[in-house]
């Protein structure tokens, strides 16, 4: 009599976990302190919608100056989610923002310049033509970019700011299409935020910046690390 085949298989290994859904909690929590760094000048922004004026239009950019080390501290949470780093070794929001103070507020300062120049055209000028809207578009996404890539090197590495933000120019080349999706991301909320920013507002207010930085920070690690360690 011939034997049956046995149906049995098995288990098949679990799969990892991917290092944002596995951190949502934390991200849901760290995206209230990252938040409060940029209420100030979220509430200059909405008064710039409102009612327009060069005062809500300085307010807002002045008070993104110390939301700049922020910005540092949560890629630097999200650098740590993508080396899957233990949460006994990780280092906390808040120690990092500290630690990473001088050099976030100074490359925030470095960008608004270029940012108002950005800017102006959109609050200023009531019908914009089609080439201006092109060239804001490009030049968004090229400072983004760079903001992105020298924040995450405030968050990664021990370098002088010189160093820091003349790599992130050349950086930008060399992370292709990594590099462009993360800023075409962060443009595409910034754009809804400025577009419906009352709705956009509770998005912003529950978890999408921190989990975007996240993303980001998964995405640019493995090129980024490559990028860095070839450069030591």
């Amino acid at each position: 009599m011939p034997k049956r085949r046995s149906t049995y298989q098995p288990p098949a290994p679990d799969k990892p976990e991917h290092p944002v859904w596995s951190h949502l909690m934390d991200l849901f929590l760290l995206n209230f302190s990252y938040i409060l760094l940029f209420f100030p000048s979220l509430m200059w922004l909405y008064l710039l919608l409102a009612a327009g004026g060069w005062l809500a239009f300085a307010g807002f950019l002045v008070f993104l100056i110390p939301a700049g080390p922020a910005v540092a501290a949560m890629f630097d949470m999200g650098y740590q989610y993508a080396r899957d780093i233990p949460k006994f070794e990780q280092r906390g929001f808040w120690t990092s923002y500290k630690a990473n103070f001088r050099q976030g507020c100074a490359t925030m300062a470095v960008l608004l310049l270029p940012l108002t120049a950005l800017l102006l055209p959109m609050f200023t000028q009531g019908e914009r033509p089609w080439f201006v809207v092109v060239c804001l578009v490009l030049g968004l996404l090229a400072l983004l970019e760079f903001a992105i890539l020298a924040f995450s090197q405030v968050a990664l590495v021990d370098l002088p700011l010189k160093k820091i933000w003349k790599n992130a120019i050349f950086l930008i080349p060399l992370m292709g299409w990594r590099g462009l999706a993360a800023a075409a991301l962060h443009l595409l909320f910034l754009a809804a935020l400025y577009q419906w920013v009352a709705v956009t507002f509770l998005a912003f207010l529950f978890l999408v910046p921190a989990t975007l930085v996240a993303w980001t920070a998964h995405s640019l690690w493995p090129r980024l690390e490559e990028l860095l360690l070839a450069h030591e």
